[in-house]
């Protein structure tokens, strides 16, 4: 009996108790990135970089976020940073995974990335295609 005693007690303080401590720290890490990191600044986050990268207007109406990345909705890539300028690119939803770290110093980087719904809509000038300037 005492020897059950003993393993109980040393699987309490050896396991239970570590892994208890672990799921408060990730819990109120979450929450605190949730707070600190809310919706609409993370939309902001994602669309101004998004912008400078590709020079041109993006747009987009809902964001899902988690740990690991975030899931945009109803994505519009513009064919230049004039707001009444035709859309390039339509995108239903946008996945993208990325470093933590990176979207905490507010550097963007992708590493996954996953498109749902897309509409490519090409033109051309007469002297080149609009998706040639993208590239």
């Amino acid at each position: 009996m005492k020897r059950i005693r003993k393993i109980t007690r040393h699987t309490l303080k050896f396991f239970i108790i570590p892994l208890v401590i672990i799921i408060a720290v990730c819990v109120a890490s979450a929450s605190a990135l949730f707070y600190f990191y809310p919706k609409d600044k993370v939309l902001a986050i994602v669309t101004e970089t998004a912008e400078k990268t590709l020079k041109r207007r993006v747009t987009a109406s809902d964001i899902r976020y988690s740990l690991g990345g975030v899931r945009l909705s109803n994505v519009v890539i513009l064919n230049s940073m004039d707001p009444a300028d035709s859309a390039l690119i339509k995108i239903g939803r946008l996945g993208l995974r990325f470093d933590l770290w990176s979207i905490i110093t507010s550097r963007f980087e992708i590493k996954h990335l996953q498109i749902d719904d897309m509409d490519l809509v090409l033109s051309y000038d007469g002297t080149k295609w609009n998706l040639e300037s993208l590239l």
